[in-house]
């Protein structure tokens, strides 16, 4: 293998496990502000509207 495509390689496992990073932080993201926004939500209730029917 040439120098030039090990540089090559090198790179591309930097920049593939920057994105696969950033994909795991907006998906991390993405079930927070879901679980939250189920929370709040009307149909599945907020904790003291669960009180006030149980």
């Amino acid at each position: 293998m040439s120098l030039l495509n090990e540089g090559a390689e090198a790179s591309f496992d930097i920049v593939s496990a920057a994105i696969a990073k950033t994909s795991d932080a907006r998906l991390e993201q993405v079930r927070t502000v879901g679980a939250l926004s189920h929370q709040n939500s009307p149909l599945y209730g907020t904790e003291s509207q669960k009180d006030l029917h149980s």
